[in-house]
């Protein structure tokens, strides 16, 4: 039987805007497809041992005062784990805060720096009090090189859908391949059109609603590449109404 083993890093602090319930709907269509599913609840006090073994992560976005609760944590006892599992190939999702804390540094309104983990070299900048945050429905189509330029890889859904609430703005340092090409909403900064990123098997975005509700064929694509398969593999469910939901309401996001 395949498995699952998800491990949901910081469940308490990093869980804004709905995005437990990621983790709810990657549950949910494993058992509908008789995937093996187990959850790990990875916190300050959580060993190693016990999330070593995973093949799919997420992390979530939260406040300014949650990000900074387990900032020691993450650098001190999780940085090289992530750092390894990516290297390796492995499967995770990271949205907003998560997203944030990948890259090289956040920068606040003031000047100052708050160093990240490093793992993607693009920096993350807070505005003046002056600017607005950047927040709205998105509409965007999942670049080609995602789809490994085949968009039967998800389905033949080339589009994703979802809400954004981001004062911070993310900048690439480097020419990485972003998730979406955005044509409604803010994205990464409001200015390149560009909307998260993916690199390996690392989806990061800043869509909460939560992102996988609206775009169940995001969760397969997910599941699929933890358990080692093309997502035209998984058994295929009945989504009649998944679908219309996403159309409907990709819909109702370009108006």
């Amino acid at each position: 039987m395949k498995k699952i083993k998800l491990a949901w890093f910081y469940p308490q602090q990093l869980n804004l805007y709905g995005d437990r319930g990621n983790v709810e709907i990657i549950k949910r269509r494993c058992l509908w497809r008789d995937i093996d599913f187990s959850l790990v609840q990875v916190n300050k006090e959580t060993k190693p041992e016990e999330y070593k073994d995973c093949n799919l992560i997420f992390m979530g976005g939260g406040p300014d005062s949650e990000q900074a609760s387990i900032y020691d944590d993450l650098f001190t006892n999780k940085k090289r784990f992530i750092d390894n599992y990516y290297l390796k190939n492995g499967v995770g999702l990271f949205i907003c805060g998560a997203f944030q804390l990948l890259g090289q540094y956040y920068q606040l309104a003031d000047g100052t720096k708050i160093d990240g983990l490093n793992l993607f070299q693009f920096y993350t900048k807070s505005p003046s009090v002056k600017e607005k945050r950047l927040v709205g429905n998105v509409v965007g189509e999942i670049s080609d090189t995602v789809l490994l330029k085949n968009t039967n890889d998800c389905y033949g859904f080339s589009s994703v859908i979802g809400f954004e609430n981001h004062g911070g703005r993310t900048f690439f340092l480097k020419d990485y391949q972003p998730l979406l090409n955005i044509s409604k909403g803010f994205g990464n900064n409001g200015k390149s059109k560009q909307e998260g990123l993916m690199s390996k098997n690392f989806i990061c975005s800043y869509l909460h609603g939560p992102i996988l509700h609206l775009n169940f064929h995001l969760a397969d694509l997910l599941i699929a590449k933890a358990i080692g398969l093309n997502v035209f593999e998984l058994k295929k469910l009945n989504d009649r109404l998944e679908i219309q939901v996403h159309k409907t309401n990709k819909n109702l996001f370009k108006s």
